[in-house]
């Protein structure tokens, strides 16, 4: 997560969404290691907000479950519509193909079945 807020903030920076802010390049040889100090202390922020909401790590523990859980059920409702609708399958086959895709990474898969 943290080297997606860095690169997303640099990507926003290049194509002029956010104003210049300070990029520090942490690596000679690599381009893309970078280091934004206002960022850094954004998700500082954001943490401590998000622990002080929660209170108890059960709470952030079930907040977590949550989320993944939803991410789950998404990731699948999307996956069977993808079957459904770019490999003219039955919703029930959608349906099994899209709930053993964890597995088999079917989803990701150019080749009809």
């Amino acid at each position: 997560m943290i080297t997606g807020a860095f690169s997303l903030t640099w990507q926003a920076i290049q194509l002029g969404y956010l104003p210049r802010l300070q990029v520090r390049h942490t690596s000679g040889r690599e381009r893309g290691q970078i280091y934004i100090p206002e960022i850094n202390y954004l998700l500082l922020g954001l943490t401590l907000l998000v622990v002080g909401m929660f209170r108890t790590s059960a709470n952030l523990a079930a907040a977590y479950g949550i989320a993944v859980t939803s991410t789950m059920v998404v990731t699948s409702v999307f996956c069977s519509s993808s079957f459904g609708t770019r490999q003219r399958r039955s919703p029930v086959v959608a349906g099994v193909l899209a709930g053993g895709s964890s597995r088999s990474n079917v989803c990701s898969s150019r080749r009809t079945l």
